[in-house]
């Protein structure tokens, strides 16, 4: 399975990528940038891994790890505003 990366590797730390944003939609497209990459890679994991679905040797496992990708795919569709507490 592929390690998951940044890009770039050092994420908001990146001042090239992610330079002072001049605007409210610049600094929400630097917010989301990350997101939509851990995102992408969860959904590419998830598709990698339903498709074992029937050669899983314990069904109940296989079932624990999808719910527990769906889990995160949830958290993942949630706009920003919910994940920050108040």
């Amino acid at each position: 399975m592929d390690s998951f990366n940044f890009t770039p590797i050092n994420g908001f730390e990146d001042s090239v990528s992610f330079p002072d944003p001049s605007s409210e939609e610049e600094a929400r497209e630097q917010l989301m940038t990350p997101l939509n990459q851990l995102k992408t890679y969860v959904n590419s994991m998830a598709d990698a891994i339903t498709t074992l679905e029937g050669t899983f040797g314990d069904q109940e496992a296989f079932d624990t790890l999808v719910a527990q990708i769906q889990s995160v795919q949830a958290l993942l569709n949630q706009p920003i505003a919910m994940l920050v507490e108040e």
